[in-house]
């Protein structure tokens, strides 16, 4: 089952894409706000509530790539979609930077600032990082396409995946071990192991239906998990001090708990229904989160700037990102060749060569 067939995950990266919006908005008023009032409550609320938006994408990715009926081709696969990543990852690269110099160093501007711009962005997780990770699937895509084609292999990895994000932050306090975590940390080991725990997921709930008991134990956990993530901001920001941020993160477990009860949600309730027209107008949807990001930028120029308690404000700013994110996609994909800059590659299965 491929995007171009099911319309789930394309309705999924719609709702990711909007939920990540809310979340680039509402994290700008988030700052200025004073913790415990009103307002503050609602930015950490919807904090938690889209904690699952980024992984969801991955997610997607996953169930585009690796759940299909054959191997990708891959002489297409280095001839195509790899050099097109490595493009499209630069061409983000570039315009992140730009505008990261732009809200930076509006007035200060040569060679050595741009450059540290660059290093700023590359260590973003929303939106050139995604990039980066769709370089690194390309590159790797036989070696996950064959460990998601063993049921029993992908349960293992999932399970131990998630097991690790969940007790890796308690290795740091014990001697010796804390050395190895430190190092793990600097070859960003979370990031490597949240990719592809979350690719993994995708390939897995499209390939394999869950039973009802399986199904509402997630949802329940889903639901719990969110409620302790806003739990754990709220402790955080008042004692930050600790390695409560690692359970609130993109890799933490509690993001990896919320983000399959979104998936297996949408993958059940939404399975069997068809939209060709609309399936075809959004099909590599999934690959906008940098798109996000320059609409939220230029969302910030033409609109008001959300400040302290105008939470409407930031509602308008997730909206018009998501209009201008969706507007610049679609326009793109009207250029011939010009697609694969977005990262919108066909989702077609073939057998390597």
């Amino acid at each position: 089952m491929t995007e171009n067939r099911s319309i789930w995950n394309v309705l999924l990266s719609a709702v990711a894409l909007t939920a990540l919006a809310l979340s680039n908005a509402f994290g700008s008023v988030w700052a200025s706000l004073t913790v415990g009032q009103a307002e503050w409550t609602v930015c950490n609320l919807v904090a938690a509530l889209t904690q699952w938006a980024l992984p969801s994408l991955v997610a997607v990715v996953g169930s585009t790539f690796l759940a299909a009926a054959h191997q990708w081709n891959l002489k297409t696969l280095w001839r195509s979609a790899i050099p097109m990543s490595v493009l499209s990852c630069v061409l983000w690269w570039l315009v992140s930077s730009a505008i990261w110099i732009q809200n930076n160093y509006p007035q200060d501007l040569d060679l050595l600032t741009f450059r540290e711009c660059m290093a700023c962005v590359l260590e973003e997780p929303a939106n050139i990082a995604f990039c980066q990770m769709l370089v690194s699937f390309f590159i790797l895509y036989p070696l996950l396409w064959r460990l998601s084609s063993d049921r029993k292999l992908m349960q293992y990895t999932l399970i131990l995946f998630f097991i690790m994000g969940l007790v890796e932050p308690f290795l740091h306090s014990i001697p010796y071990i804390s050395m190895v975590t430190m190092f793990a940390s600097q070859l960003n080991w979370g990031y490597f192991r949240a990719w592809t725990f979350y690719l993994l997921l995708g390939a897995y709930v499209t390939r394999y239906e869950l039973k009802w008991p399986t199904r509402l134990a997630i949802y329940c956990t889903g639901i719990v998990a969110t409620g302790g993530m806003a739990a754990l901001t709220s402790w955080q920001t008042n004692l930050p001090v600790g390695y409560v941020n690692e359970y609130i993160g993109f890799s933490s477990p509690l993001t990896g708990l919320q983000t399959i009860a979104m998936v297996v949600l949408f993958r059940k309730c939404l399975s069997s229904l068809r939209a060709p027209v609309l399936t075809k107008w959004l099909a590599g949807a999934w690959s906008l989160p940098p798109l996000v990001f320059v609409s939220s930028f230029f969302a910030e120029r033409l609109l008001p700037s959300p400040t302290s308690g105008e939470l409407m404000t930031a509602v308008l700013h997730a909206v018009v990102s998501v209009a201008m994110t969706l507007g610049i996609f679609y326009a793109f994909r009207q250029l011939p060749g010009f697609c694969c800059l977005v990262g919108s590659y066909p989702a077609r299965g073939g057998k390597a060569q």
